[in-house]
């Protein structure tokens, strides 16, 4: 048993050395992104939060506003992709996806007047989701970075391994951490950490796995064509909100698709049920005739497949959509502890190959492996 687990924890050593810097970006970048839609609002404030709206003003209808928004996209090239995140509160802009082929562009649409706000002025958190999932490699770096996901869970179940003795004891906070220096200091650190976000870690990266599977495709590599622009919307917006909500009532509109390429007929409307909190707010789907407003499919969250039910869930465990602020930092929190895991575990390794210290990581090495 005890080769057994020492070679585990060589494997653990191993998959933590290679991967280790990659987690620090993940866990860093994650720690963030829980907060996008918070930094995105004070990024762009006046773009994301306008006025309250006078008593009894409503919202411009949709038709109207999808109309000011082709007059704003079309002489700049652009065709109208979507309109995102309906906002939750009077005050909220809607967020409106502009499509050029491959290239896309976020603009903010006041739903009281029409104005279009112009585009995203800072791109924080479009920065900090490329770097978290491509490391601005493109597709190149989406496949190095399920690689290095696979690792960390490969990481994480041995580390599971190699520390079991110490699960309980850490859990029961029984456990000390040994402040005498920063040797001590780091491998208790590596410990305690390790098992209070083992299963945290372990939902991380196995969604993150999940999200990248379709580069297994062959055809995930290839160059898309260019593609013409589509048609715009010829029926009226309003029409088919209104009967999709009367065969779904209760249900809430979260997010409008339109179609995007040419020779494209049919738009989406995403919507909200209550009572499958687990499968995010776009679970639901309302398919229409963009010419003839007729609704052709209606897709309720409770028969969607197995795997896009298994998808949405992941989605929103991942990004830690459920549960509010304290959720958020929660996940926050895990995050920069697994930062930290990442940093001690290379402290460790580097105190094992620093020149004079090789009995000390001998004696370091059995100790964990003893454990």
């Amino acid at each position: 048993m005890a080769t057994f687990t020492k070679r585990v924890f060589t494997l653990h050593a191993w998959l933590g050395l290679i991967a280790g810097g990659f987690i620090l970006v993940f866990s860093l970048t994650g720690a963030a992104l829980v907060f996008s839609h918070e930094l995105d609002a004070a990024l762009n404030r006046q773009q994301r939060i306008i006025a309250a709206p006078a008593a009894g003003q409503h919202p411009l209808p949709y038709d109207e506003l999808y109309a000011r928004t082709r007059a704003y996209a079309a002489p700049r090239g652009y065709a109208v992709g979507a309109f995102r995140e309906l906002p939750k509160q009077p005050t909220g802009t809607i967020d409106v996806v502009l499509l050029k082929g491959e290239e896309y562009q976020n603009v903010f649409l006041n739903p009281y007047t029409g104005q279009v706000l112009g585009p995203q002025q800072h791109e924080l958190t479009r920065w900090l989701l490329e770097l978290h999932y491509q490391f601005f490699l493109g597709q190149v770096g989406e496949a190095l970075a399920a690689c290095f996901a696979l690792a960390l869970i490969g990481s994480v179940l041995t580390g599971l391994v190699v520390y079991r003795k110490h699960l309980l004891p850490v859990l029961l906070f029984r456990q000390k951490i040994n402040w005498r220096n920063w040797r001590t200091a780091a491998s208790g650190l590596h410990r305690v950490l390790g098992v209070w976000t083992w299963l945290f870690n372990l939902m991380i990266a196995t969604s993150g796995v999940w999200f990248l599977l379709y580069l297994l495709e062959p055809a995930s590599w290839q160059q898309a064509p260019p593609t013409a622009p589509p048609a715009p919307v010829a029926t009226s917006l309003d029409a088919v909100v209104r009967e999709a909500q009367r065969r779904l009532p209760g249900a809430r509109l979260t997010y409008l698709n339109f179609p995007r390429a040419a020779g494209a007929t049919t738009g989406q409307l995403y919507l909200d049920l209550p009572g499958r909190w687990w499968l995010g707010e776009w679970a639901t789907t309302v398919t229409f005739d963009a010419r003839t407003g007729q609704i052709t499919e209606t897709q309720l969250e409770a028969d969607l497949p197995l795997s896009t039910q298994v998808s949405s869930t992941l989605g929103v465990l991942h990004f830690g959509q459920y549960g509010g602020l304290l959720l958020k930092l929660l996940y926050c929190f895990c995050g920069l502890l697994t930062s930290t895991i990442s940093l001690t575990g290379f402290l460790l390794w580097w105190r094992r190959k620093r020149p004079g210290s090789a009995r000390q990581g001998a004696l370091g090495k059995r100790a964990c492996v003893s454990a």
